[in-house]
């Protein structure tokens, strides 16, 4: 009967997992770890995931995340597989041009009431221009017709219809000109609002959607790391040095203070993010130089042919001429032989030293920082040592009546000084 069968439908209905799902999410970036060219990327996002198979769609990435380098990974609290990572390239809203949806309403409701008012001074000159007419076809009329049967027609009071027609005439025209101001003030406001509204016009911009493949066992709560890498994005070293010169009483002191420039034109603007720099780079070549085989011999010159009917004779000067001529032609390829050999060389990169790892050092900026991605500098301080200085005086009078300070120093072993400009200081005094 159909009331036993339909309770055991439910309860099959009821023991099926759940269909599979796209479910969104936003992410937030908490972490970047820049490198002398390039940075790696983490952010983080938490989701409710419920019990079954779910496709997690997230649209936060840069347009240029390098898509070979892009990793998931988290916890939950409940059973949570991670299955394939899909991306591609796609064109959204920006989050800028969506925050403005509000300024950009206001604008254009102003500008819907300024175009209705500019349609009432239009109709209103309109009506005036139509009422100049009149008064001209007024001006035009024909005199009054001679009465019939002999009677005097009453005379006619030119002096005041005259003085109407101008007086009419003055008046509408004075209320035109008011009107055209009025008019011209009114489209200089919907010029500036048509400005603004381009301004604020919803911009389209390229992202890197993922579509990350997830199997929850149950309801759950997950969080989880999207990790990749991105180009445009660098630091460089530079150093302050500033000499206390000492005196009989108090031995010198220099106090070295590290600093790093940090760039990215990256897509996206680090803000509020735990920073940190390596001296790794990923971005170098990860294969030692081939160098190929040369052989190196000597120019021969092909053998003229004898021409038919003369004697073949090679005189004592003709073999001295032959010589000359082959040792000019090694001459010759001598240069492009030697680039072939000093190519190979100048390929060869030092690793970077490190200061926890046998190949990397990494600075790891204190507090939480923001990095803007317009390509302006960031700079920050690394750390500050003092060394005890040994200063000796240089000169060369025969060249310049100049005696120079130099302080030799020995630099500490917690971190490597990469190559960069130093800002001189001697006694609070910038001396180059």
């Amino acid at each position: 009967p159909a009331s036993v069968i339909l309770p055991a439908l439910a309860l099959g209905l009821v023991a099926l997992p759940a269909s599979a799902e796209d479910l969104t999410a936003t992410s937030k970036i908490d972490a970047v770890t820049v490198y002398r060219s390039g940075a790696l990327v983490t952010r983080k996002l938490t989701r409710e995931v419920p019990a079954g198979s779910h496709t997690l769609v997230i649209t936060d990435l840069p347009a240029g995340a390098i898509e070979s380098s892009i990793r998931v990974a988290g916890t939950a609290d409940g059973d949570l597989q991670i299955g394939a990572v899909d991306t591609r390239r796609v064109s959204i809203q920006s989050s800028e041009a969506a925050a403005r949806d509000a300024e950009r309403k206001r604008l254009e409701d102003e500008l819907e009431k300024l175009t209705d008012a500019m349609e009432a001074l239009r109709a209103d000159i309109e009506t005036k221009e139509t009422q100049k007419t009149l008064i001209t076809n007024l001006a035009g009329l024909p005199q009054q017709p001679p009465s019939t049967a002999g009677a005097v027609s009453p005379p006619q009071d030119w002096s005041k219809l005259l003085e109407l027609i101008g007086n009419g005439m003055a008046s509408l025209q004075g209320d035109i000109l008011k009107t055209r101001i009025a008019m011209r003030e009114l489209g200089r406001e919907i010029d500036d609002i048509k400005k603004k509204l381009a301004e604020l016009a919803p911009k389209q911009e390229s992202r890197t959607e993922l579509r990350i493949a997830l199997q929850a066992g149950s309801d759950l709560d997950a969080e989880l790391k999207l990790i990749y890498q991105v180009s445009n994005a660098s630091w460089a070293p530079f150093y302050e040095a500033r000499l206390t010169s000492g005196t009989d009483a108090k031995e010198p002191a220099l106090d070295l203070t590290r600093r790093a420039s940090i760039t990215q034109q990256t897509g996206e603007a680090w803000q509020d993010v735990a920073l940190t720099l390596s001296t790794s780079r990923p971005s170098a070549t990860t294969t030692a130089p081939t160098i190929w085989p040369l052989t190196v011999d000597f120019y021969e010159p092909p053998k003229a042919e004898p021409i038919a009917g003369q004697m073949s004779m090679r005189s004592g000067g003709k073999a001295l001429q032959d010589r000359a001529e082959a040792q000019m032609e090694r001459k010759k390829i001598a240069p492009a032989a030697r680039a072939r050999l000093a190519a190979p060389r100048a390929a060869t990169r030092v690793q970077a030293a490190l200061e926890r790892t046998a190949f990397e050092a990494s600075f790891a900026v204190p507090g939480r920082v923001d990095v803007a991605n317009t390509g302006e500098a960031k700079r920050v301080e690394l750390g500050r040592e003092q060394v005890k200085p040994k200063l000796h005086v240089r000169t060369v009078p025969r060249r310049a009546a100049l005696a120079y300070l130099y302080a030799s120093l020995t630099l500490p072993k917690d971190a490597p000084y990469l190559a960069g400009q130093v800002a001189l200081f001697r006694d609070n005094t910038f001396v180059g």
